[in-house]
């Protein structure tokens, strides 16, 4: 099993490398830094920040799995980011130069001074929630679990609805909020709640940024009066839609049906 999963990797390592080094000349140090700007470590396919927007679901044999199709989406705009960020740095090395505090600092032709873009510090953050996740040199978001929807509300703002119903056998397992470094408090920008129905598994998301969903995949739908938009399979639903500025998902392993009943039930 060992040996397949090793062989597995391999292929989707040189798979990678095709779709996104192409005909580029890059040796293999440059490569392994694109991977890891993109988060692509050995077998590894999302950053931290994009994991965040990840649900669990079901697969086709009925165990949890990760991954959604606006995840995947993301993903796959992260590769295409990072890349073209190294092409840049090899077409202009002169630009970028290393900060004495460890981040990353562009030199500004024409300036005496250059501009630091991020943090060199990523030492921990305590938020109202506890004990945070430090964000690092190239993410500095941070991640606490809140106690109750109460104490979620203390960190997101007064706007967090939440489910008043989920459906039977689910439980609700940790509610966990998101959002920036700024100096010693992070400001909130997405809750998740998580629930739990033995190996089956969904989320109800908040946040104040937008999703990217690719159209093709998914069908119109209404929540409340708003549009939404969803795209179900037998073993996983993901349910998307806009209201007040917010972004609201329901993903994971429940159907269409109770997604959609999970989302009028916000209050």
């Amino acid at each position: 099993m060992k040996e397949l999963e090793q062989q597995l990797r391999e292929q989707y390592k040189a798979e990678s490398d095709s779709y996104i080094f192409g005909d580029m000349a890059m040796n293999d140090k440059l490569k392994q830094s694109i991977r890891e700007r993109a988060g692509i470590k050995g077998g590894g396919v999302m950053t931290n920040m994009q994991a965040d927007n990840i649900s669990p679901v079901s697969g086709k044999d009925g165990k949890s799995k990760r991954g959604t199709i606006v995840a995947r989406y993301r993903w796959l705009s992260g590769i295409a980011a990072a890349a073209l960020v190294m092409t840049v740095a090899i077409s202009a090395p002169q630009l970028f130069t290393g900060g004495s505090d460890g981040g990353a600092v562009i030199s500004n032709p024409g300036s005496e001074h250059g501009v630091i873009t991020e943090p060199g510090d990523g030492s921990h953050v305590t938020t109202p929630g506890g004990e945070a996740s430090g964000g690092t040199s190239l993410s500095p978001l941070v991640t606490v679990e809140a106690g109750s929807t109460e104490e979620a509300k203390g960190l997101f703002g007064n706007d967090l609805l939440a489910p008043s119903f989920v459906p039977e056998g689910f439980q609700l397992s940790k509610i966990e909020a998101t959002g920036m470094k700024e100096g010693e408090k992070a400001a909130v920008t997405r809750v998740v709640y998580f629930y739990q129905s033995g190996e089956r598994e969904f989320t109800y998301m908040i946040d104040r940024a937008e999703a990217v969903i690719p159209m093709e995949f998914f069908s119109e739908s209404e929540v409340s009066g708003t549009k939404a938009y969803v795209f179900a399979q037998p073993n996983m639903t993901e349910l998307y839609w806009k209201n007040g500025g917010l972004q609201f998902s329901v993903v994971g392993g429940i159907s269409e049906e109770e997604s959609l009943t999970v989302a009028e039930s916000l209050q």
